[in-house]
């Protein structure tokens, strides 16, 4: 998932390619930017390293295989995977976020919604795939979960409002 193109600004050196189902890039991307469904085949050509932030948990959980089996297709170095995987703390804290959010902003927020639908992928499964595929796995968690549930309500809150934009890119980068 390379919508809204947000890896550009941490790592603006490097030659980054976004692909997402997500169409109309940002303006910045682009020209680097393609819309890209990864369950129907690997990319057209080969990256160094593939980074999939928050993708395996939007895909239906019988394509999933298939993602992460194109994923790895699509490398002969890296596969990262990074996203919420499941797991009853990270499910209460992710269903906490979703009832404030239609709560106090009266919407469904249509990823956290989907997470709940689908339900989120299971990591020693995915783990699996991954080894099946040939690669190692390091994993490590990468947030304090009531952090990230805190965090995920003041970005939530400040994203409804126009006027903070300026200061949600600043936050983001």
């Amino acid at each position: 998932g390379g919508f809204p193109g947000d890896g550009a600004l941490f790592l603006p050196e490097f030659p980054l390619r976004f692909y997402d189902i997500v169409g109309q890039a940002p303006a910045e991307i682009a020209d680097r930017y393609e819309v890209f469904d990864i369950t129907s085949g690997p990319l057209k050509e080969k990256a160094e390293v593939v980074y999939a932030l928050d993708v395996l948990e939007h895909i239906a959980p019988e394509k999933r295989r298939q993602a992460v089996a194109n994923m790895a297709e699509s490398t002969d170095s890296f596969l990262l995977l990074a996203g919420p995987y499941a797991g009853e703390k990270i499910v209460e804290v992710e269903t906490m976020v979703r009832e404030f959010v239609k709560a106090k902003l009266g919407v469904d927020h249509r990823y956290l919604e989907e997470h709940a639908q689908l339900g989120l992928p299971d990591r020693t499964v995915v783990e699996g795939w991954m080894r099946e595929e040939g690669f190692e796995i390091l994993a490590w968690p990468v947030a304090h979960l009531p952090h990230w549930g805190l965090m995920m309500i003041a970005h939530y809150l400040l994203d409804r409002e126009p006027k903070n934009v300026e200061l949600m890119e600043r936050f983001n980068r």
